[in-house]
């Protein structure tokens, strides 16, 4: 259960579900990695059920307060990155979830108090040949004057914050071997 009550909040951007088709907005920073993170059924089922259950993000570091146990279309959910008075809460609701036995994932917007304004999605997928792919896709730009004024840090956050993603997802396909 969420410690603070979001359901009245609206979203903080405008273009709600892009994620899923890949597509940045004008005036957002686009983050997009998609990686082979492990090999047949077995791997795609546990990267999408990590993905689903929030794992991944426990697993990358985040505190999760989730309004459900998975991921569904208007669940709210606030991740923290950091330690005690120093974490960051990023409060931000499913707008969109697919699953299927090939594609498995969602996407969430931003609410306020986000440090940011925008979209990700997480989606893995089972390619044709066996190979399992995570696929992070976003768009964002900084949500006010105090986190436009620290930039550089903020934004080098979010690449340690998607760096920790692709190492969850790894590890919850089992990553490859060689």
């Amino acid at each position: 259960m969420l410690a603070k009550d979001l359901s009245g909040a609206e979203l903080t951007y405008d273009d709600e579900g892009l994620t899923r088709v890949r597509r940045t907005p004008p005036g957002y920073r686009t983050t997009a990695v998609r990686t082979a993170v492990g090999v047949g059924e077995d791997a795609f089922r546990r990267l999408a059920e990590g993905l689903m259950g929030w794992e991944l993000h426990r697993l990358a570091g985040l505190r999760v307060d989730a309004s459900t146990p998975a991921a569904a279309a208007g669940v709210d959910v606030v991740p923290g990155f950091g330690v005690g008075p120093l974490r960051l809460s990023a409060p931000c609701r499913v707008v969109w979830t697919e699953r299927s036995p090939t594609r498995t994932g969602f996407g969430y917007g931003t609410l306020p108090g986000h440090p940011e304004s925008g979209e990700e999605g997480f989606v893995a997928l089972l390619e044709e040949n066996g190979l399992v792919v995570f696929d992070l896709f976003a768009f964002s730009r900084h949500s006010n004057w105090f986190y436009r004024v620290g930039g550089p840090v903020a934004e080098a956050a979010q690449r340690l914050v998607t760096r920790r993603y692709v190492a969850a997802a790894k590890a919850l396909a089992g990553g490859l071997a060689g």
